[in-house]
């Protein structure tokens, strides 16, 4: 099994971590776009002023930084 996890971390500290399972029988894209989705909020409550051009970069990368709130969000897969 893969997941996908959305990390939000303050200050170098893990602050949550939501994890998305995809299993064999499911359909990853759904998986993916909720997990997608996530980031999506999550990136947009610590920063508002985001383009819709700036949040496909993050979500390439995987990964927003808040320098403001020194926080940040990462995108990750790992396999369980």
């Amino acid at each position: 099994m893969r997941t996908i996890n959305v990390i939000l971390v303050s200050q170098g500290i893990v602050h949550s971590i939501r994890s998305y399972g995809i299993y064999d029988d499911q359909l990853s894209n759904e998986v993916v776009a909720q997990a997608e989705g996530h980031f999506k909020l999550e990136c947009l409550q610590l920063d508002e002023t985001i383009t819709d051009e700036e949040m496909n970069i993050h979500l390439e990368n995987g990964y927003f930084d808040s320098e403001i709130n020194y926080m940040s969000v990462n995108l990750v897969w790992s396999d369980v």
